[in-house]
């Protein structure tokens, strides 16, 4: 991560960066937002330099980080650092001011944010903890943004490069941070050269196919994850980013959709309007069949038959593919969601549910509701599963159901009333539902159950970054 002399935009003052790329020609574009704390971020292109842009972050207690990003990837920076991230680190881990967390993958539905994994025994390294003797900023390089190409490697020493940043501070003639404060990067077991994994490794953690590896590294915008390094000329990712990225692909769209599929693309529930449309068509285009044989004084032949049933099958397919057109899918998971809302709300005053220990005695869906999410969860199951989210969600925060609660008594409703597979319910939950906390309200740190399972047509996007600059 080269060094680029960023002299020439004004890194203190927000506003000002966004007044050098906003509305001042083609091709350039600047914004600043701020909050009610004294943060705030901003980003503008590069005026000598259209297709690069500088992303500032600055925390009033930890200072300012600088980025140098290409053009394109500014405005998702800018989104990357709202909240509490104040810096990024190896491929998307990040630092909050106490707490480096690994890159987000994993969505919550209940919380409608990203599930926070914090990276044990993490270590904050500082210019500090790197800068010694050997360091020397007369060979440091300060780099020319119209001279910086981020698809050259940069070789060289980097600690002189942070040697002479370090000289810099002292020469503004400003009382600099000490260097013990200005953070660089972070340490952790998980990080370790031995413990990364190449592209082959990744795809044999996460159960995915050669075939689909294959396109994933042929995708420039690819699903896979950021790298953690790539020193080497090679992407190589830390174990438990991999693991994350597999169980974000269970925990989406398409991987709780896959877990009540068949191997003919269909849910269950659209297999069985299917079967039974299919049988209706078959019956009505065998009986006109029949009478236009008696008419024609010909009996109806095998070929006939195979005729009908292969016609009957398609109309079944093509009716049980279509329910959106007789089912309005949004309006029923809203009103669903009210319905699962209104029970919890009868019977949360439940000793099991005020302890948080249990079910609790009469809290759970009526056989209504649970036949009714359980037709939902095999027709619709992606609707399902944010409608399921949702409701969790609410039950937390608006009825003070604890999410294990909520979670447990889905199951039993689903498991007495949902008319669905016991195999594929087990399945389809622990795709659709919430990460578990534990009593503390942290996430439980284990393995998800079905990894191997993973579906394998998902896309990530994500942002590479050209350069970066730490400063105060």
């Amino acid at each position: 991560m080269p060094f680029v002399d960023d002299s020439h935009i004004p890194l203190e003052d927000p506003h000002a960066i966004e007044a050098v790329g906003r509305n001042v020609g083609a091709g350039m574009w600047g914004r600043y937002d701020g909050d009610v704390h004294g943060e705030w971020r901003a980003f503008t292109t590069d005026p000598f330099k259209h297709d690069a842009a500088w992303v500032v972050r600055y925390h009033p207690t930890h200072g300012r980080s600088v980025l140098l990003v290409p053009g394109e990837d500014a405005s998702a920076w800018h989104l990357d650092w709202f909240g509490a991230p104040v810096l990024f680190r190896a491929g998307g881990y990040w630092w909050d001011g106490k707490t480096w967390y690994r890159p987000a993958q994993v969505w919550d539905s209940a919380s409608r944010a990203f599930d926070r994994r914090p990276v044990p025994g993490a270590v904050t390294v500082t210019a500090a903890d790197l800068l010694d003797a050997t360091a020397d900023a007369q060979r440091g390089r300060l780099i020319k943004v119209l001279n910086f190409d981020h698809s050259i490697p940069q070789d060289g020493m980097w600690l002189d490069d942070l040697a002479l940043w370090a000289h810099h501070r002292i020469e503004n003639g400003t009382v600099p941070v000490a260097l013990d404060a200005c953070v660089v990067d972070l340490a952790a077991p998980e990080l370790a050269r031995g413990q990364m994994v190449d592209a082959d490794g990744l795809a044999e953690i996460a159960g995915v196919s050669a075939a689909t590896m294959a396109a994933y590294l042929a995708d420039a915008d690819g699903g896979l994850p950021a790298p953690q390094s790539t020193a080497t000329g090679r992407s190589t990712w830390s174990r438990p980013v991999v693991l994350d990225w597999a169980e974000r692909r269970c925990r989406s769209s398409h991987g709780v959709t896959a877990a009540v599929s068949g191997a003919d693309g269909l849910t269950v529930g659209a297999a069985e309007l299917r079967d039974h449309f299919a049988n209706v068509f078959f019956l009505m285009l065998s009986a006109q069949t029949e009478a236009e044989s008696q008419d024609a004084r010909r009996p109806a032949t095998a070929r006939d038959v195979a005729d009908v049933r292969r016609t009957a099958e398609a109309l079944g397919r093509r009716v049980a593919e279509d329910t959106d057109r007789l089912v309005p899918v949004h309006d029923l998971a809203v009103v669903l969601q009210i319905a699962l809302m209104s029970e919890f709300d009868r019977s949360r005053e439940s000793p099991g549910v005020s302890r948080g220990v249990g079910i609790g005695e009469g809290l759970g869906m009526s056989p209504w509701s649970g036949r009714m999410l359980g037709w939902f969860i095999r027709h619709h199951p992606a609707a399902a599963w944010e409608t399921i989210g949702e409701f969790i969600g609410q039950a937390e925060h608006h009825l003070n159901v604890p999410r294990r609660v909520t979670m447990d008594a889905l199951r039993v409703g689903l498991a007495r009333d949902g008319a669905m597979d016991p195999a594929i319910l087990a399945t389809y939950l622990e795709r659709a539902l919430p990460p578990r906390r534990d009593a503390e309200g942290g996430r439980r740190d284990e393995p998800h159950p079905v990894l191997s399972k993973a579906p394998s047509a998902l896309t990530i996007a994500g942002a590479a970054q050209m350069s970066g600059v730490l400063s105060r």
